[in-house]
């Protein structure tokens, strides 16, 4: 529990960004009212910081002690 307890908060951080990740990707293939060039390229820096926030909790998961 204690193992747990330690690395919830980058769990949280995972989950989050991978569902913001995902509903983002999800949007944008089904919407079609985003195809605007400036709309695009905010969806991909938002899926580049959402990726690194991700492998950041990854990281960090396996460096708590």
């Amino acid at each position: 529990m204690k193992y747990l307890k330690k690395r919830i908060r980058f769990i949280l951080i995972i989950i989050f960004s991978l569902a913001i990740l995902a509903f983002v990707q999800w949007e944008t293939q089904t919407n079609p009212n985003l195809s605007g060039t400036k709309v695009l390229w905010i969806t991909e820096i938002l899926k580049i910081f959402c990726g690194g926030y991700a492998l950041y909790g990854i990281i960090q998961f396996f460096r708590v002690k």
